[in-house]
């Protein structure tokens, strides 16, 4: 006979368990709350946040970033000498305004890059114009165009690339 096939009557298998694991009480005292869609494990942004930079999106068709906008924005941390976990990136088309401002507290960012992101749309009492590093509240903000017109223009890069070197002190 093998530990595979052992047949284990119900007071052999409670003896292993000297402890109930949840108690009948508190199990029915909590009541059912309605439930979204998202699963538990989703998460609400890709990275590790170590140098609390947030960069932002708004991407209809992907959780975060398609594999071409990914790429690119790897080499712009790259070139910068920053990596994923360096960064949180948030999709705004995912989160309702309410877990945007949820996050946006529980990240802490220094520095928030926003991409296709008007500054008005994060809440921010004041409009700037793009590639310009405008601080406020403790925070530098950036905003620029999709990653997609960012790639295929090459004065914007270079505006970009200007706007990053001010704000990384590269």
């Amino acid at each position: 006979m093998s530990l595979n096939n052992l047949n284990l009557t119900n007071y052999q298998l409670s003896s292993f368990y000297g402890k109930v694991l949840v108690e009948e009480d508190a199990a029915k005292a909590e009541p059912d709350l309605p439930r979204k869609n998202i699963q538990a494990s989703t998460p609400r942004y890709l990275g590790k946040n170590e140098r609390q930079i947030l960069i932002l999106v708004n991407e209809n068709q992907h959780p975060f970033l398609g594999d071409e906008e990914l790429n690119f924005l790897t080499n712009i941390l790259t070139a910068c000498k920053l990596s994923l976990a360096d960064v949180a990136i948030l999709n705004m088309h995912q989160l309702s305004p309410t877990e945007v401002k949820a996050t946006f507290s529980e990240l802490k960012s220094k520095k928030v890059i926003a991409f296709g992101i008007e500054p008005n749309a994060l809440g921010l009492p004041f409009h700037f114009p793009e590639f310009q590093v405008q601080p406020f509240d403790q925070t530098s903000f950036l905003h620029a165009p999709v990653l997609k017109i960012l790639e295929a223009d090459k004065e914007l890069k270079s505006k970009f690339w200007n706007s990053l070197k001010i704000m990384f002190d590269l």
